[in-house]
């Protein structure tokens, strides 16, 4: 029955830090992307020197989304599960630090590599190479911190809900022991005892 309970704790605990993952690299998703998504209200025909349609504005935001979402959780993801697999245990800040450093300046290059590639593929490069290469270089650089502080926030809200769980188990556990010695103590032949031995003492007088 135990094992239950903490089978059923670890889920539900797996599934809140997804969801909180998940929800928060959307909104930070769609806070990165307002300035390009705002070609739909403006007159992007004169201001860009492009000739799009409402479909393919659409198709080219849809693509933008996904890749920003899928960067931010991968790398958020990375920090939060996969990282500690690759840090030797127990080594100081001085170690861990850097080696996270390297581990997330990787994948920000593949990523880069990898954005570059599928756009070739599928948007293409709407206002050059060059342009767009910076664009997701320039996104990178403000995406990956906040998608690594966003893990570090997570781990923070977790371990404070553990202690809070911890706490609350403990204060139950006491409640529990003292449930136990007064229904100890309210027992007949407890009651009897102590009845006999009070009766002694008024007989020794």
């Amino acid at each position: 029955m135990q094992y239950d309970t903490a089978h059923m704790n670890v889920i539900n605990s797996r599934k809140y830090e997804i969801s909180f993952l998940v929800l928060t690299s959307l909104l930070l998703t769609l806070v990165s992307n307002l300035p390009y998504y705002s070609l739909f209200f403006n007159n992007f025909d004169d201001r860009l020197g492009v000739d799009w349609t409402a479909l393919e504005i659409a198709y080219k935001i849809t693509w933008y989304t996904l890749q920003c979402l899928f960067s931010i959780l991968l790398v958020s993801v990375f920090n939060y599960y996969w990282k500690k697999y690759l840090l030797p245990k127990m080594a100081p800040l001085v170690i861990t630090f850097p080696l996270s450093t390297i581990y997330n300046l990787l994948i920000a290059y593949g990523l880069l590599k990898a954005s570059m590639y599928f756009a070739d593929l599928t948007v293409g490069y709407p206002f050059g190479e060059h342009p767009t290469y910076m664009y997701y270089l320039w996104k990178y650089v403000y995406l990956i911190p906040s998608a690594v502080l966003l893990s570090y926030l997570l781990k923070l809200i977790v371990k404070k809900r553990v202690v809070e769980l911890t706490n609350a188990r403990l204060i139950e556990e006491n409640l529990s022991i003292q449930l136990t010695t007064l229904k100890e103590q309210i027992k007949p032949h407890f009651l009897f005892n102590t009845l006999n031995t009070l009766s002694g003492c008024s007989h020794l007088k």
